[in-house]
């Protein structure tokens, strides 16, 4: 299961931290939700620490995200040089024969 993992997130980064992110959103949605109920009820916010862990599992998503966007962009970067690379190649090949 973990070779599986590894792949996944090595050939298909988005998917999986996008998958990731939206976990650790709903785990800070989680924290973050009585606490909001709270704050309507009372007008004051009781709980400041399991405010603060809801919004480290909120920023935690959205790194998560972005790092998804970014390696995704690596990957295709890479998949364009390499196709680059083999056009030229081929290119090279045809002028010698």
């Amino acid at each position: 299961m973990k070779t599986i993992f590894i792949l996944y997130k090595n050939y298909k980064p988005f998917a999986f931290f996008s998958i990731v992110a939206a976990i650790m959103f709903g785990i800070g949605l989680a924290f973050f939700i009585p606490v909001f109920m709270q704050y309507l009820h009372t007008g004051l916010v009781g709980r400041i620490p399991t405010l603060v862990v809801s919004v480290l599992f909120f920023l935690c998503a959205v790194q998560s995200f972005f790092s998804g966007l970014i390696l995704d962009n690596i990957i295709n970067t890479s998949k364009q040089n390499f196709e680059m690379r083999l056009i030229d190649c081929q290119h090279r090949l045809n002028k010698n024969q």
